[in-house]
């Protein structure tokens, strides 16, 4: 059984819509675990009362907004401890084609060492989302930040970002997929444990990549199984201070406790992101509002050290 983790956060029309499509375009045996993230609206009640009598579509309150992770996670473990041998992660602004999702879990009972697996995923103007990515390490995180991007030094971000791929073939590497749908194994899972959750929102993906890469746990691109991003509007836009807070903070995160960037490393990765975070709160009152607890988290992140991720595991599916 496929488990599918679908996150709401005042999307409730959308997480209808989503919902509606994996039931009209899988096959496979699954059971879908709706998370409403204690959104403000009456977002669980909505998507009670629409399927409630779905046996295989379980609604959740979480009552408190932990972020992507916590929310996650919540559903994680309850499709764990229902049997579920692969868990997809998707966003509730994402609709399936046909037998997306059975072309998805068919790759993973077919490969063990396969840990992570995700769709094509098509923009809105027919264009195809371009996600696949290498592991972060210092020098390709630095050489894809503005201005350092503009150098296209050894053609370091086009190698990273896969520049030349056109997304018409299955792709075998170790890497990051986008974390809007994303899948992962059990067996993946009971080695690298579950999602972070001292990160809000952004940059998870990475931290399942690099989890998977470091467990000798492949992952794959399966070109055939289709997903349309809609591109909701839960979290804001990109430029808000909320938005590049999370953004640059997790990447920050995953630099320092994952990668394990040096303190002088930190000092340069910190600065390309505090110094525009600074520049806008001279002008912008929403982060000025947030300056200082940007401060203070950045900061925090010089006594973090590099974990040991080798084996993490799951000590309790149902904590």
């Amino acid at each position: 059984m496929i488990g599918i983790v679908i996150l709401n956060y005042k999307t409730w029309n959308d997480t209808v819509k989503c919902v509606e499509s994996i039931i009209e375009t899988a096959h496979v045996e699954y059971k879908i675990y709706v998370v409403d993230n204690n959104s403000p609206d009456d977002s669980y009640i909505q998507l009670k009362s629409k399927f409630n009598y779905f046996n295989n579509v379980c609604i959740v309150k979480s009552y408190r907004n932990g972020g992507y992770s916590a929310g996650n996670n919540i559903g994680i473990r309850l499709a764990l401890s229902d049997g579920a041998d692969a868990l997809l992660l998707t966003n509730s602004d994402i609709i399936f084609f046909e037998n997306a999702i059975d072309s998805i879990y068919k790759c993973i009972l077919d490969n063990p060492q396969v840990g992570v697996v995700g769709p094509k995923v098509l923009l809105q103007d027919g264009g195809v989302q371009h996600l696949i990515r290498e592991n972060y390490t210092f020098f390709n995180y630095i050489f894809s930040k503005k201005p350092l991007v503009y150098l296209k030094f050894l053609n370091i971000n086009n190698k990273t970002m896969y520049g030349g791929y056109k997304y018409d073939n299955d792709l075998l590497f170790f890497g990051c997929l986008s974390g809007c749908c994303i899948c992962l194994s059990t067996k993946c899972l009971e080695k690298i444990g579950l999602l972070d959750e001292s990160i809000f929102l952004y940059y998870e993906e990475a931290i399942i990549g690099y989890k998977a890469k470091q467990n000798n746990m492949l992952t794959c691109f399966k070109h055939e199984a289709c997903v349309l991003h809609k591109s909701s509007s839960s979290i804001g836009s990109k430029n808000s201070a909320f938005s590049r807070f999370h953004r640059y903070y997790s990447s920050l995160y995953v630099l320092r406790k994952y990668v394990g960037i040096n303190s002088l490393e930190y000092t340069l990765v910190f600065l390309i992101n505090y110094i525009p975070f600074l520049l806008s709160a001279i002008v912008k009152n929403e982060y000025r509002l947030l300056l200082k607890k940007f401060t203070k988290s950045c900061l925090k992140l010089y006594r973090v050290r590099r974990v040991n991720i080798c084996n993490e595991g799951i000590d309790d599916y149902a904590k």
